[in-house]
């Protein structure tokens, strides 16, 4: 299973996906593949008419597929998940076949902007989600104030260019963990 972004209105989206017709802008896409690499079992389009990018991939023990990504513009949520009320990036759970959605959420701040670059993806066997990522003066777009933390946080404020983890509970109905990690005299940010 791969992910990305495509500006391609020929991308190899199969019938009875998701999301088979290319949306404009730049679109987010997965796409599963047949173990020997020569086929395309199943893919979909993900996104709307704007910029939306998948930047990581997961698979469950059910093959249920995860992922994360940045998107601009509105974004569908799914009843009974945690989300805020705008926000710069996303994570969905598709069924193995990628024919429809088990839940869409979206995270960030109230200006809707992209603000963090996700580094890390994971999905735990109690399909916990994990996500971090960096923002702020480095990254072309956004800054980390306003993430939703909790009070358990390791560090519960930023000065805007920090790195930031999420932990949401199992189907996104809550959020379990936000934390920053990060000083004020530097730009911390990592890639990979």
């Amino acid at each position: 299973v791969v992910a990305g972004g495509t500006a391609s209105s020929n991308f190899p989206a199969t019938s009875g996906g998701y999301d088979p017709t290319y949306n404009g802008g730049i679109d987010g896409f997965i796409a599963r593949i047949n173990s020997s690499g020569t086929a395309i079992l199943s893919s979909t389009f993900v996104g709307n008419t704007s910029y939306n990018q998948c930047y990581f991939v997961e698979l469950d023990d059910n093959d249920d597929i995860y992922v994360v990504g940045q998107k601009e513009g509105s974004w569908p949520i799914t009843s009974g998940v945690w989300s805020t009320s705008q926000g710069g990036q996303f994570i969905m759970k598709f069924n193995p076949n990628l024919s429809g959605i088990i839940y869409s959420t979206q995270f960030g701040t109230s200006n809707s902007n992209i603000n963090i670059s996700p580094t890390a993806f994971l999905v735990d066997v109690c399909e916990y989600v994990y996500v971090a990522g960096w923002g702020g003066s480095t990254n072309f777009n956004g800054n980390t104030n306003g993430l939703p933390t909790t009070g358990d946080a390791f560090q519960g404020s930023t000065d805007g260019s920090d790195l930031y983890i999420l932990v949401l509970t199992n189907n996104a109905t809550s959020i379990d963990y936000g934390t920053f990690i990060g000083g004020p005299q530097s730009n911390e940010h990592v890639d990979g």
